[in-house]
């Protein structure tokens, strides 16, 4: 039931598409990856309200409809497009060696099953994903406010898919304490949410003029305080703080944002601790000072030793590492991957995997600055483009201690993949290339 269900929800996004609805097919594609992993739960009870660490037909069946479905779409492509020779060398001889190198990182791999497993979901899906939207008719990616409104839509959606599952997993008890569960639904909120949501929650800040957009905005803002709340994460908190920062430096009226700011954050965190009987102040506290002061509590935390067991696992296959999705079953914590995006990338795909991450990186952030300088930095374009890369911060600077969520070893969804090459195809789109 649950197969069929997900397989019309893929049917209507290719209707949109082939119908012209390209807002409707992006917000679609977005809100079909962010539920896609409750249609894992369902269709594999095994997993319901414990891990995501689990590999399988059932894990893989929803995926591969997707997949199907953007192989279709670009089959039968109306806009298909030839790029330049320039960019062809600039763009398809990046993916081409990516492509490559991740065919022998399988056939070396320490679990080859998974590896492959995880190939076609978090690398060939994301790339014909890019080459759809690179499609797209140019007119598209210059209705900022569109774009801006679908991407709050579908973080709005998967929060509140979150909250449920989050409020089903503690018995709808919203009581918490100092011992964090990291399962079910608070797996969701707090170890995957506070990184994917990272490239979303600068475009809060745009200046949407859309039909109800104070409604959205302020909906928004709400659940991404609650999934601060809620996943007491300590570096989720910081990076958000510093994405606010950043933000703060391109607004024109700074004093009525902070003002506006810090009235909403003091209410919030009132009514929290009215309705729900939260003391935040002293959760954070814990979280910071579990075992004495901040500088103990970081130098005790399992992290550290981890990442110095990474270097123990990658031993004798420092070029090519030891696989991608392998870290699990090599690791003696059981931990699913290394919390660490560069760690985890170089544990499993290598220096050469880790060099090519490093390069797509740069790619990234150099087109970014090239069209934020081109442009008048005074308008609403540039504050888009500016907005997408410190999306992009957020996300890498998160992932520096929380999971590898690009191309990781306990989620089979490429999630970030996903949203990171739809953003760049909109950089690279309102370069006119």
């Amino acid at each position: 039931m649950f197969l069929i269900i997900f397989s019309l929800l893929n049917a209507v996004n290719i209707y949109f598409f082939f119908r012209a609805k390209y807002h409707g097919f992006i917000l679609f594609c977005l809100l079909i990856l962010f539920v896609e992993p409750v249609f894992q739960k369902l269709t594999d009870p095994s997993l319901f309200g414990d891990s995501y660490n689990v590999f399988g037909f059932d894990r893989l069946k929803t995926n591969l409809i997707m997949i199907i479905s953007f192989i279709i779409i670009s089959m039968f492509n109306p806009n298909r497009i030839k790029l330049p020779i320039k960019y062809f060398w600039k763009i398809n001889r990046f993916i081409v060696v990516v492509c490559v190198f991740h065919i022998f990182n399988v056939l070396f791999s320490a679990n080859i099953y998974n590896s492959i497993a995880l190939t076609i979901v978090g690398i060939i899906g994301p790339i014909i994903f890019f080459y759809i939207i690179l499609s797209l008719p140019r007119h598209f990616f210059h209705q900022n406010h569109n774009l801006t409104r679908t991407i709050l839509v579908s973080s709005i959606g998967f929060l509140t898919i979150g909250l449920f599952m989050y409020l089903h997993s503690i018995g709808k008890n919203i009581n918490l304490n100092t011992n964090i569960l990291r399962t079910g639904g608070l797996l969701w909120l707090s170890n995957i949410s506070t990184q994917v949501l990272a490239f979303f929650f600068p475009f809060i800040f745009y200046p949407l003029k859309t039909k109800n957009s104070f409604l959205i905005r302020i909906t928004a803002i709400v659940l991404f305080l609650v999934l601060i709340v809620v996943s007491m994460s300590r570096t989720a908190l910081a990076v958000y703080s510093i994405m606010i920062f950043t933000i703060l430096l391109k607004q024109k009226n700074r004093f009525q944002f902070i003002f506006l700011g810090v009235t909403i954050i003091m209410m919030a965190l009132y009514l929290t601790e009215i309705w729900f009987e939260i003391n935040i102040v002293e959760l954070y506290s814990n979280r910071f000072f579990r075992t004495g002061d901040t500088m103990q509590t970081i130098q005790d935390d399992a992290r550290l030793k981890i990442y110095l067991e990474s270097l123990e696992i990658i031993e004798g296959r420092e070029m090519m590492g030891t696989g991608i999705s392998t870290f699990g079953d090599l690791n003696k914590m059981g931990w699913s991957n290394a919390h660490n995006i560069f760690i985890n990338i170089l544990v499993e795909r290598g220096l050469i995997g880790l060099i090519l991450f490093v390069g797509f990186i740069i790619f990234y952030f150099k087109n970014i600055v090239k069209e934020y300088k081109n442009l008048n930095q005074n308008n609403a374009e540039s504050l888009f483009i500016y907005l997408i890369g410190v999306g992009l911060l957020g996300f890498i600077l998160i992932g520096m201690t929380g999971n590898d969520l690009f191309l990781n070893s306990g989620f089979i969804t490429g999630w970030p993949m996903y949203i990171s090459l739809f953003l760049l195809a909109i950089v690279l789109k309102k370069k006119n290339i």
